[in-house]
């Protein structure tokens, strides 16, 4: 009797140690599996983000060296290895003297973009501190003025002056060779310079987008269709919060004040005016007139772009102790001798200026300026070929330093990730 008991309950523990087995091992092979799935699906994520990324550097490569020669943005989608698993989409786009570049990579569900403003590299092969194709009856200076880096000229006449009670107090007319003879002034790329001269008088066929709305305050990626705002009048760009993707055109005069915030943003209008203290990275392309205030920074990169084919006087003036990082372009369609770009007292551009006309220069250029002629005005006076307190330095502009395309051809160069 005691036997049978003890029988049936060694079958009982048994049954109960074989559940608890068959639990641990159901476990325990579940673990396994989960495991690998994991793995594999690791495994395959991170091969997907691999071919993203690779694919991603490849549109890059491609954007980056490939130059547009059109005046219209475009976009293209270009299947890589031609096996239809490894597609990037580039888009490049005109964006004041610069242009914005973006690739789009994609797998599966996945997509990964990059843009950038790209510009161009200096060339050693032209990089004069200040070069002039009419002088007249030669270059005078006077006062603080320094030339600093290489000087071309049509002739080599360069003297001493003395106007408004200042005589040249330096050691040196030149510090650098002089080259002499330039025929004509260098140009901004044909396409460039196409681009700006129609989107300065011709508003862009695009969907509009009314300011004030919600899609104002969001940050607008490049890698999508931009956010156009149109002005039939003048309008005062105050209080508003302008970052990425987005740009203004405007049939009347646009005035940007202090307290707006601007990221990268383009406007295009007849004429353009930047009050005092206004601080921001911005595009600015007008087709008569430009007007930085006093004390007003626009950081790298920034352009400063009149594109002149009606206008009598275009004209751009920088205020007094105000910078700009980045080009100072007049071009001009018209020929007339009226066309002035003035650096005034204080004033400090580093980068690039072209004027195809008149350049009056009191301030400050770190990088090449290109000019058909420079004058000085005082309260009293109009000098013809003069130069009073200014200072020209080839030298001090960075080697990185990424600006507008010359016609001559330059290396494209990344300026700024966006």
């Amino acid at each position: 009797m005691l036997n049978s008991r003890w029988s049936y309950w060694v079958k009982g523990t048994s049954l109960f140690y074989a559940l608890i087995i068959s639990l641990l091992t159901a476990i325990l092979m579940g673990a396994f599996v989960f495991q690998a799935f994991t793995f594999n699906l690791e495994s395959s994520t991170y091969e997907d983000y691999f071919k993203l990324q690779r694919n991603l550097k490849s549109g890059l490569a491609i954007l980056s060296a490939r130059n547009s020669n059109s005046i219209s943005d475009y976009s293209e989608t270009i299947d890589l290895f031609n096996e239809g698993n490894d597609s990037v989409q580039i888009v490049s786009k005109h964006w004041g003297l610069y242009y914005v570049n973006s690739c789009s990579s994609w797998q599966r569900s996945d997509t990964l973009s990059e843009s950038f403003l790209m510009g161009f590299g200096m060339s050693d092969a032209f990089k004069p501190a200040l070069c002039l194709t009419n002088v007249g009856r030669g270059l005078k200076v006077c006062g603080h003025t320094e030339i600093i880096g290489e000087l071309h000229v049509p002739k080599v006449s360069i003297e001493r002056a003395y106007i408004e009670g200042q005589s040249f107090v330096g050691s040196q007319l030149v510090q650098g060779p002089i080259v002499q003879d330039p025929k004509s002034l260098p140009s901004l790329s044909t396409s460039k310079r196409e681009w700006a001269m129609h989107i300065a008088k011709n508003a862009p066929e695009v969907n509009w987008v009314e300011m004030g709305t919600e899609s104002e305050a969001k940050k607008i990626d490049f890698s999508k269709e931009t956010n156009w705002y149109y002005f039939p009048d003048s309008i005062v760009v105050a209080n508003q919060v302008l970052e990425g993707n987005k740009a203004i055109w405007s049939n009347g005069p646009v005035v940007v004040a202090s307290s707006s915030v601007l990221e990268n943003t383009l406007i295009v209008a007849p004429r353009i005016y930047v009050l005092e203290g206004f601080q921001g990275s911005c595009h600015l392309v007008a087709s008569e007139k430009i007007v930085v205030a006093d004390n007003v920074e626009l950081s790298y990169p920034s352009s400063v772009l009149v594109a002149c084919s009606l206008a009598q006087e275009p004209r751009i003036e920088i205020g007094q102790n105000s910078i700009v990082k980045g080009g100072v372009v007049l071009i001009n369609d018209t020929k007339t001798e009226t066309a002035k770009v003035e650096l005034k007292k204080g004033s400090l551009i580093e980068g690039q200026v072209l004027v195809e006309g008149q350049l009056s220069a009191s301030g400050t250029v770190h990088g090449v300026s290109c000019a058909k002629s420079v004058y000085l005005k005082t309260p009293s006076a109009y000098y013809s070929g003069h130069l009073l307190n200014a200072v020209f330095s080839s030298g001090n502009l960075s080697h990185h330093f990424g600006g507008f395309e010359y016609a001559i051809g330059q290396e494209p160069l990344i300026c700024k990730t966006l």
